[in-house]
């Protein structure tokens, strides 16, 4: 049995699901926002059990746990704001105390691999020494060092978000998404910008092609991603995603292991990750994102990578 975690708004899930459904692979869906009005967790005779839309699991049944994009569990009612958020905490501990007896390899990806891999700096840190090459970045807070920084690159470097691209109210609203932009001159003239948190500034490489790369268990497909006819723009995620073309491209022998034993260094059996090949063919790692968006590429016909997720979770 395989358990997908995620929300009841996750469109990737709605697609992979459907595949999973067509080739009669068993599997429950949860939404975990969805969990407290159709699902509870018991724990009689010690033993721990999940019921949710009338299947009733342990921890022995579940083979495999596909970790989407869950979040907190929402409780309705009349009840305060403080009694709720008390009550989704309770509803929340229950589910992690029938997700602990499933084992980590069981899972794509367990949440603390997830969680760990996920940060911009220790992935900073840990792609060099695993031969990996990384444009110049630097975080800081001080407008002197982001002026150096900027004049060593000839105005050449871009921002983007150490932690989520987007902003959202504490409800969940989603207010506004943050691409990965270039920084000028007028931006570093003002010193309140930067006081207000760590911001990160990188090296903005000659590019030759934007590749990403998605890794399923120690497959990988590559796509080169361009916009001919036009400049590719500093985040291919501006307008819209249009006009992109997608072409299979090879990666170097050396930085595919090289990739592969960063990924099994970081236990994930899934990434999705972003590379730059630049103009004198050299290959920039940017970002790995242990939980990125796939299903696009298979929905324009550049991959299939649900085929590997299917033949992943059928096991």
């Amino acid at each position: 049995m395989l358990l997908v975690l995620t929300t009841a708004d996750d469109a990737t899930a709605d697609y992979l699901c459907r595949r999973l459904h067509d080739e009669r692979v068993r599997f429950v869906r949860l939404d975990t926002d969805h969990f407290a009005d159709s699902g509870f967790v018991e724990y009689i005779d010690n033993e721990i059990s999940l019921t949710f839309r009338e299947e009733r699991l342990n921890g022995r049944a579940i083979r495999n746990v596909w970790y989407r994009r869950p979040r907190g569990i929402v409780v309705r009612g009349r009840s305060t704001d403080a009694q709720r958020l008390h009550t989704a905490r309770e509803w929340a501990t229950s589910l992690d105390g029938f997700l602990a007896e499933i084992p980590q390899l069981r899972w794509m990806n367990h949440p603390a691999c997830n969680a760990r891999a996920n940060n911009k700096l220790f992935q900073l840190r840990l792609a060099p020494r695993f031969g990996l090459r990384v444009p110049e970045t630097i975080v800081t807070r001080s407008l002197e060092e982001a002026q150096r920084f900027w004049r060593s690159h000839q105005g050449k470097i871009v921002t983007k978000p150490l932690s989520v691209g987007y902003v959202e109210t504490l409800d969940g609203v989603m207010e506004a998404q943050i691409l990965t932009s270039e920084v000028r001159a007028e931006h570093l003239r003002d010193p309140e910008i930067l006081a207000r948190c760590p911001t990160i500034l990188q090296q903005r490489v000659q590019r030759g092609v934007d590749v990403r790369v998605t890794v399923v268990d120690r497959k990988v497909c590559a796509l080169a991603v361009s916009s001919p006819g036009r400049e590719t723009p500093v985040d291919i995620r501006q307008d819209g995603m249009s006009d992109l073309v997608y072409e299979p491209v090879s990666l170097p022998a050396t930085v595919c292991a090289n990739l592969l034993n960063l990924c099994h260094h970081l236990e994930l059996r899934f990434a999705a990750v972003d590379f730059i090949r630049s103009c004198d063919d050299e290959w920039y790692f940017l970002e790995v994102n242990p939980n990125g968006q796939w299903a696009w590429l298979d929905l324009v016909g550049a991959s299939d990578i649900a085929r590997w997720l299917v033949d992943a979770f059928r096991s």
